[in-house]
């Protein structure tokens, strides 16, 4: 590389970082939305609607974008139909303690449970223990008036989420999700919505003639990873991420396919989750689907006295190897 175009790259970093450090205190200026954003989080989980979304998620290794018809009730109730390949058929359902997913591409309908809505209850207070939340200014989502809210993390730098917040409901109709780098990992927004309760039969079990039907053992919960009926295990990590705190643990089948016990403790900071699991043996394959999930920079594993274990989360891939590290 020539000095000259060195001199413009060199140039070219520092202006971006100048640049950055510049969004970023402006973000720290905006006033504080900590009441909006947990108004928002109340609201998301009770409020009534349907409409058409656009989303950007992980899957099989790799983000895709998708459109999809989305209704959600009372009770945690909700409804999402996939209209864009590679999800294009798709039907996932939920109805309390019942989780459909039907899947046309696969000629399969799995059946499963999900925890009653009390269960996962955000706590406000840890919620902005770990996060500052900062309101940028107004904007336009699917025709509605919203208010523009960065949250910061506390604890490490940079972005957590970004937020529009519909001004007469509080419901967020657009969100984007970043991870410890300041990549945009997942993001969602309405492209139409409406207010009210849908169609009750919109949440009944799919009707699917002729397809294979598989069913997921549902987890089984314990407070504070004290399970009798669990994989053995040696301890809990003695190290976990600032600001999170262990919330339960779940057992389940384990999907690597050896058909055994496998432990998922779940950790909380009020906005984000991380995973710990645990299989009773050697296996590649709960990593493997791990990443698959939720990427490469989201996933750990390590093998240690004979089990499986696998970290995901949100945080610098460092702190999910320190915490592997220090399961005893």
């Amino acid at each position: 590389m020539s000095r000259t175009r060195m001199r413009l790259s060199l140039l070219g970093i520092l202006a971006a970082g100048i640049l950055g450090m510049g969004l970023f205190a402006y973000a720290r200026r905006g006033s504080d939305a900590g009441p909006l954003v947990l108004r928002a989080q109340r609201v998301e989980r009770e409020l009534p609607r349907a409409g058409r979304m656009r989303t950007l998620t992980q899957y099989q290794g790799r983000q895709v974008v998708s459109v999809l018809d989305a209704a959600y009730g009372s009770g945690g109730r909700h409804r999402l139909a996939y209209r864009t390949p590679p999800l294009d058929g798709v039907l996932c359902i939920a109805n309390p303690p019942h989780l459909w997913r039907l899947d046309p591409g696969r000629d399969l309908l799995e059946e499963d449970g999900c925890p009653a809505p009390e269960v996962e209850q955000p706590d406000p207070d840890l919620l902005l223990a770990n996060y500052d939340a900062r309101l940028l200014g107004q904007g336009r989502v699917a025709g509605r008036r919203v208010n523009r809210v960065v949250m910061l993390r506390r604890h490490a730098p940079g972005i957590a989420r970004r937020l529009w917040l519909d001004q007469e409901t509080g419901l967020p109709l657009r969100t984007e999700e970043y991870g410890a780098r300041g990549n945009l990992v997942a993001s969602t927004e309405y492209l139409t919505v409406s207010f009210g309760p849908p169609q009750a039969a919109l949440f009944a079990r799919p009707e699917a003639p002729g397809v294979r039907v598989a069913f997921a053992k549902q987890e089984q919960s314990h407070a504070h990873g004290n399970s009798d009926d669990g994989p053995p295990r040696a301890a809990l990590p003695r190290y976990v991420p600032t600001g999170y705190r262990q919330e339960h643990s779940r057992t389940f089948t384990c999907f690597c396919g050896c058909g055994q016990p496998a432990l998922h403790t779940c950790y909380e900071d009020g906005l984000e989750s991380l995973s710990l699991f645990e299989c009773s043996h050697e296996t590649e394959q709960m990593s493997n689907s791990a990443v698959s999930s939720f990427g490469q920079d989201n996933v750990a594993s390590r093998v240690h006295q004979g089990h499986t274990f696998v970290a995901v989360g949100r945080v610098a891939p460092r702190e999910l190897e320190q915490m592997l590290q220090s399961i005893p």
